[in-house]
């Protein structure tokens, strides 16, 4: 660097340039006129380092705070329309399944959210290098490790801060835009005269950020533009984009991921979807005639509109419907350990949740979630305890199970937030290339969710088992049947594609408090500072426009593709193509689980409502044990003696509470029930308390026991117990194995169960040597069947082999005795044969 210290003891605290000769007082104030002659004062070689290795230090750096959004391009909006063919067994078990052709590809434009943070990171770094942006080869060359760890990144829907094994439950969904997302990161801190009055300060520092922004949106532009590359061009603006509206400097602790008190994500869809039995009998109205009717409106814009023929009637009837998917507050009971459990949850959360008043003090959250309400009408009378009750929404994931906490969520509010049509959008061209868009007048409603924490695939779950009940596919008691916790079966509901879906806002409660500043973008009445001004609310309006262009584009683009529709015809072809081949054919199965869980449900309420302890639910489904044979196959006689002698003796072994928790509980009163959330809060507060096996109901489907015999893996696991205390059914239960599957490598473990009915659950670990578990049912019991990926599957006397690690699989309720022998090898058992351990 071109500096040296004077001679004279007069000026040995100043430091001069070399390039222009001009003394500073401190190494701060020289890299300070270093930065804001912009490299005149160096070599490009030492401009370069300087900028490198000195500003972009670490403890050189500023948190910041940066408000941007991203709209993915056409090719992947519209693959969220692609429908394919699937098997009525996956039909709701997961994302829709994607065309060969639709593999990712940079030359497709933006991809999604993570792509999007990429290139923002990418792009922050070029222009914190002071890189010139005009360079087309510097822009073309991503940043040597640019990377969100490097920059300490996190931004709204990201899952940097997650446990690994929880990654892809929270992962946002594939191919999916952002109205807004804040990213915080580690960038060096803008630069301006510090000889500036106050008022002077503030406005070079609004136009240094401005500055600041520019540049990192036009190298943006430019990067996407090159996504595409030669010879794989794309409809001017269909290529994507990511656009930054602001920056604001934050405290080093702020997370952007973490610190998210609440979401909001929408989904636009065309409104014919909501064209269904209530409209058609209410209004007695043509599908065609129901859009006409619906009138327009956007939240900031709302407008008194006449109930024309009733339409409005009709969508106050589907708002009801949507309050049925949402958490509720009700009045806390003594004796409800759930509500006494969110309560607990409050107490954790509530250093999270407190904010400042306009005047700078620390107040406590309103209530809003899972905070305690006390209402007193009269000062007389006894005080009211409120608390919202959280749901579980595992049924509206691809892999997520009931027993696992991150399922149980609160959803604050499902409601109708826009109608817009494509007339009244500024940002489309009713001609896109090769898509005609038909009818300008075409309504699409914009249906919003709100949440703490949404999961992968949560929300298009929600809107699609919505549009099969308004459109008479289901029965609206499918709701019921699909949060009920005590019916322990998977119910998957519906997914919608991808096309429609976005995250449009992300709340900061406790943080704008202690900031002062305003973090989701909105209209506000305080004097905060942050991202609330005009010109930022009315950008993101333009942008939110050109984000209902682009889903409105790929939405008609099967329109325009498939010459059978008729031009009068309102359903998209991709929309009613998703309908067709795969709502309908979801329906006809979920109709038989609807039917099961009515029949479960009315011999549930049946033991609730009867004098005895002793009914059960299985007593009133299942067929007596004297319906079936008691006979024995020889091939299991021995295994099932073991088991018999073992249970006799009182000798079988207790079970941890973690294990119980993929297991159904009965005690000795069959109307007393411990839900999941108290019984998760027990296995992680104490995980070496064990429950006796015989603390259950003896068979009929209560959690009785479960041990495991053979090797378990790493040095520092202790064997099984059950290796030195039943060492004749340890290798009475090898050779069974070996005779009913001479083939197959024998396994290392078994794992022995006693009358337990489990939840639907994978095996904890991975397969190693194998790839299937093996299993088979012994006893005398009716029911009992297994249920793999909700097909179901006999096992008494009739081993199966199945994928235990990554297929969902649980066991359907029972009458009398029922054990089971599970065979597999999990990872670092590799080369271990449970028979070579048998004396």
């Amino acid at each position: 660097m071109k500096a040296s210290k004077p001679s004279t003891s007069s000026a040995k605290k100043q430091i001069i340039c070399k390039g222009c000769k001009e003394p500073f007082p401190s190494k701060n104030a020289i890299f300070r006129h270093l930065r804001l002659s912009a490299g005149k004062c160096l070599t490009p070689e030492e401009y370069d380092d300087f900028m490198k290795y000195v500003v972009n230090r670490e403890e050189n750096c500023e948190k910041i705070a940066v408000l941007y959004g991203y709209i993915p391009s056409d090719k992947y909006l519209r693959q969220g329309c692609e429908v394919h063919k699937q098997s009525l067994s996956s039909l709701g078990s997961g994302d829709l399944q994607n065309s060969d052709d639709d593999t990712p590809s940079s030359h497709h434009g933006l991809r999604d959210g993570e792509h999007a943070a990429q290139l923002l990171l990418e792009a922050i770094q070029i222009v914190s290098l002071g890189k010139d942006i005009e360079n087309e080869e510097i822009i073309k060359k991503s940043p040597n490790s640019c990377s969100s760890k490097l920059f300490k990144a996190n931004r709204s829907y990201g899952c940097n801060t997650r446990q690994y094994e929880i990654v892809n439950h929270l992962a946002q969904d594939s191919y999916t835009g952002a109205l807004n997302e804040v990213m915080s990161l580690k960038t060096p801190p803008l630069i301006f005269n510090e000889n500036f009055s106050e008022e002077e300060k503030n406005i070079s520092q609004k136009v240094a950020v401005e500055q600041w922004i520019s540049k990192v949106n036009k190298v943006l532009r430019q990067k996407i533009s090159y996504l595409v590359g030669q010879g794989h061009s794309l409809e001017t603006g269909s290529e994507g984009q990511v656009k930054v509206f602001g920056r604001i400097s934050v405290p080093k602790k702020f997370n952007a991921e973490s610190n998210v008190s609440h979401r909001r994500i929408d989904y636009l869809l065309p409104a014919d979807f909501l064209y269904g039995p209530v409209a058609e009998a209410s209004l007695g109205k043509t599908m065609e005639e129901f859009c006409e009717l619906i009138p327009s409106f956007h939240p900031d814009h709302i407008v008194e509109h006449d109930n024309k023929e009733g339409v409005l009637t009709v969508l106050y009837k589907l708002k009801k419907l949507m309050q049925k998917f949402c958490s509720h507050v009700v009045e806390r009971e003594t004796t409800d350990a759930d509500a006494l459990l969110e309560n607990k949850i409050k107490s954790q959360s509530d250093k999270n949740n407190e904010e400042s008043d306009n005047k700078g003090r620390v107040t406590k959250k309103p209530f809003t979630d899972e905070n305690s309400l006390n209402k007193t009408k009269d000062n007389s009378k006894k005080e009211k305890d409120y608390v919202l009750k959280r749901r579980r929404y595992h049924n509206f994931t691809p892999k997520m199970m009931a027993h696992e906490y991150l399922s149980y969520r609160r959803l604050d509010r499902f409601f109708h937030r826009a109608t817009v049509r494509v007339n009244e959008l500024k940002s489309i061209s009713v001609d896109v290339g090769l898509q005609t868009i038909r009818d300008g007048s075409r309504p699409f409603a914009v249906l919003s969710l709100k949440g703490d924490l949404f999961l992968n695939g949560q929300v298009r779950a929600i809107i699609g088992l919505y549009i099969a009940i308004i459109r008479g596919l289901i029965h609206e008691d499918i709701v019921d049947c699909i949060f009920d916790e005590e019916y322990a079966n998977l119910v998957p509901a519906p997914v919608l594609p991808t096309t429609g879906q976005y995250a449009a806002a992300a709340w900061y409660i406790g943080w704008e408090g202690k900031l002062k500043a305003t973090l989701c973008p909105r209209k506000c009445d305080t004097n905060f500072a942050g991202w609330n001004t005009p010109e930022i609310l009315l950008t993101l309006r333009n942008f939110e426009e050109q984000m209902h262009s682009s889903i409105i584009r790929a939405w008609s683009f099967r329109d325009e593709v498939d010459a059978n529709v008729e031009n009068n015809e309102y359903t998209s072809q991709s929309g009613s193509k998703w309908i067709n081949t795969y709502l309908v054919p979801w329906s006809e199965r979920a109709k038989e689980q609807l039917d099961n869980y009515r029949k479960w449900k009315k011999a549930r309420d049946f033991v609730d409502e009867s004098n005895s302890t002793s009914l059960t639910v299985a007593a009133r489904l299942l067929p007596p044990l004297d319906s079936i044979s008691s006979n024995v196959p020889k091939l299991y006689q021995k295994v099932l003696e073991c088991l018999r002698d073992i249970n006799s003796s009182n000798l079988w072994p207790s079970t941890t509470p973690k294990r119980l928790l993929v297991m159904v509980s009965s005690g000795d009163d069959a109307k007393k029930r411990t839900s999941l959330a108290v019984a998760h809060m027990k296995a992680r507060s104490n995980t070496e308390e064990r429950v006796s096996a015989y603390s259950y109901r003896e068979g009929e489907g209560g959690a009785s026991g479960s041990f495991s015999v053979g090797a378990m893996p790493g040095s520092q696991c202790g064997q099984p117990k059950g290796n030195k205390l039943f060492p004749e059914l340890m290798k009475a239960a090898f050779a069974l194995e070996i005779a009913l599957y001479p083939d197959r490598e024998p396994s290392s473990t078994i794992a022995v169960n006693r009358n337990a009915q489990f939840r639907p659950h994978v095996d904890n670990g991975a397969g190693a040597g194998q790839s299937t578990s093996l299993i088979v049912a012994l006893g005398t019991f009716t029911g009992g069947e297994l249920m793999v990926e909700g097909e179901k599957k006999c096992i008494r006397y009739t081993p199966l082999q199945f994928n235990g690690w990554t297929q969902r699989h649980w066991t359907l309720p029972f009458r009398g005795e029922r054990y089971s022998l599970v065979w597999f090898t999990p990872k670092g058992c590799e080369g271990i044969r449970g028979i070579d351990l048998c004396a």
